[in-house]
């Protein structure tokens, strides 16, 4: 059905159907419906030429939002995608940004450390199938594992009341390379072939607050000379007749008291918003990272150099801290520790 209405027809990626029943709001939109899958062998990620689904659809991204994760459950990954899903309407209302503008990547570092539950959580959201998994691909081994749809989260099956659409990403590196490796990823392999607007930067387990995210890129759309915009950390609804979970507390506080002097110059990573590309006179062009914008190859061009038709699937930057936003965000601890503590918010 997707191919017949002309969809990423010169994509070089698996498709799978899927079956029909309480996917979505919009069920039946082609996008929600099917799940791509693009097996990435590039070495390094500024030599990636998988173009993702908007991009073959012509559509803009403004916002570009990065999620990381490691191993982490899918619990967490749930309640960042919740948080971000509330957002969207705010975006709308406030930055004129509709959720067609905005794409989700969730780039999971090491395919052997994801977590079971977030297998899971992946599986029931149709973000994840190995059965479409492929070791290697034109003769080379795959480095990264990418797959794409169109997701309402549940509020609840029963109504049939549904969170905004979100075009979500999920990438698989194959192997463990690090945050920064991810972030590496993020930018030169995939926001690269967008140029968006803006780049928001997220952990999994981090809970922006209902119009945190809106209020970031706000910051920016109204004052030119502002680069980037970060978060504060604090912790969701701490237990402090806990000495661990008060001491956290204790320590997000100081933490964001210190350490913005120095994230000024320096991304945070962990709940900042930044420009990404912009034109070279901009009062901040020099500060970004995709700027100036770096080209990218048209899908005419890509299909005109032995780009392969869509296969159906087998069955079986400098920142200034011009803006304060709370999200909440999991420490990297250890299973047993991290389930003792509440997740950390990031509030405006």
């Amino acid at each position: 059905m997707l191919e017949r209405r002309g969809l990423d027809k010169r994509r070089r990626c698996h498709r799978r159907r899927l079956s029909d029943g309480a996917l979505s709001a919009v069920e039946h939109e082609p996008e929600v419906m099917h799940v791509d899958y693009t097996p990435v062998t590039a070495r390094r990620p500024i030599d990636s030429r998988a173009a993702l689904r908007p991009h073959s659809m012509g559509r803009t991204i403004k916002l570009f939002i990065t999620i990381t994760a490691y191993n982490e459950g899918g619990k967490e990954l749930h309640q960042t995608l919740q948080a971000v899903a509330t957002n969207m309407g705010r975006l709308k209302e406030i930055c004129g940004i509709s959720w067609k503008e905005v794409l989700i990547l969730i780039v999971q570092d090491g395919r052997e450390k994801m977590a079971k539950t977030m297998e899971v959580f992946l599986r029931k959201n149709r973000l994840w199938d190995r059965r479409m998994l492929l070791a290697e691909h034109e003769g080379m081994p795959v480095t990264c594992h990418v797959f794409e749809r169109t997701v309402n989260l549940v509020k609840s099956r029963t109504t049939r009341e549904y969170f905004p659409s979100m075009q979500v990403v999920f990438a698989a590196k194959e192997k463990n390379g690090g945050k920064l490796n991810s972030h590496l990823w993020a930018f030169s392999a995939f926001a690269r072939q967008f140029q968006p607007e803006f780049l928001l930067l997220l952990d999994v387990g981090t809970m922006p607050r209902e119009f945190a995210i809106a209020r970031m890129i706000n910051a920016m759309q109204v004052n030119p000379q502002v680069a980037g915009v970060c978060g504060e950390i604090a912790v969701h609804e701490p237990n402090y007749g806990s000495f661990v979970q008060a001491a956290q507390a204790f320590e997000y506080a100081i933490q964001h008291v210190l350490d913005k002097s120095f994230e000024s110059i320096c991304v945070s990573r962990v709940a900042d918003a930044h420009r990404g590309a912009i034109p070279p006179d901009h009062p901040v062009a020099s500060l970004v990272p995709l700027s100036p914008p770096t080209p990218w190859p048209s899908c005419a061009r890509r299909a005109s150099s032995a780009c392969s038709p869509v296969h159906s699937a087998p069955t079986a930057g400098r920142p200034c801290a011009a803006s304060r936003s709370t999200s909440t965000s999991s420490s990297r601890r250890s299973p047993s520790a991290r389930s003792t503590l509440p997740s950390p918010t990031c509030t405006l």
